[in-house]
């Protein structure tokens, strides 16, 4: 799921090079963990960090936010996926 949440964000924003991602872990999602080395290989910009699962959420998402350098914040879980007139029939459920 996640590589297609990153793939949509990179295939419907206008400026690829401008667009960040962030992206916390936890180091017992195996499904995850295993998607990580082909998500950086497609994609630039993209940081990630894995760590214990989170006791507290907020502190987990204040953490990547104070990494963030854009304008812009969103919070979103890897069941994601932003369409538009382009990339509407690639993802099917």
């Amino acid at each position: 799921m996640l590589f297609g949440l990153i793939d949509s964000i990179f295939s419907t924003t206008e400026d690829p090079a401008n667009t960040q991602v962030l992206i916390y872990v936890d180091e017992d999602d195996v499904d995850t963990l295993n998607v990580l080395g082909l998500i950086e290989v497609n994609f630039k910009n993209v940081d990630m960090t894995i760590g214990p699962r989170p006791y507290n959420l907020h502190q987990t998402m204040n953490m990547l936010a104070d990494k963030s350098s854009g304008s812009f914040l969103f919070a979103l879980n890897d069941d994601v996926v932003f369409f538009n007139q382009y990339n509407s029939l690639l993802y099917k459920f």
